[in-house]
């Protein structure tokens, strides 16, 4: 039987110490990047086609007395991939002057409700007044009102 000198002894601990150091780094750094992950995840988001669905309910209200012609003029996902916005004529088909022109956005977290604000009426109103506005709309118009630079009308502001 071969005999071990207590070098040897010394030699196996310390490969065991640093062995189990680099491990418990291992293991720290894996659970620091687990929690990461877990905490910045990205909270659930309805797919553009769902959200406009859900869109196209609230904007046509056809029912069995009237019937509503909805156009969109632009719709899509804001740069920053926070909103969806919609541009939209909604007007009551074969009444001359019922129609409204909206602005619709909605957060892309699942479950997020569409606001709206008119832009312009059948009532020649324009924009909302800045006065007016506050919350959700206000920061709307204050962080996205580049969504209109390539129309001929103003979709996103208000008026003082």
């Amino acid at each position: 039987m071969p005999t071990i000198t207590k070098k040897q002894t010394k030699d196996n601990v310390l490969g065991w110490k640093i062995a189990t150091i680099v491990c418990a780094v291992l293991a720290v750094a894996g659970c620091a990047t687990a929690a990461v992950l877990f905490f910045s995840r990205p909270k659930d988001v309805d797919s553009e086609s769902d959200a406009f669905a859900s869109l196209n309910k609230i904007v046509d209200k056809s029912d069995d007395k009237y019937t509503y012609e909805v156009k969109y003029y632009k719709k899509g996902t804001t740069k920053d991939n926070k909103y969806y916005y919609a541009f939209v004529n909604s007007s009551i088909k074969g009444l001359d002057g019922a129609w409204g022109l909206y602005t619709y956005f909605r957060k892309t977290e699942a479950g997020s409700e569409w606001q709206y604000y008119g832009v312009q009426n059948d009532s020649l109103r324009g924009l909302p007044h800045c006065n007016d506005i506050s919350g959700d709309v206000a920061d709307f118009i204050k962080n996205y009102d580049y969504l209109d630079d390539d129309l001929d009308r103003v979709w996103v502001g208000c008026q003082n």
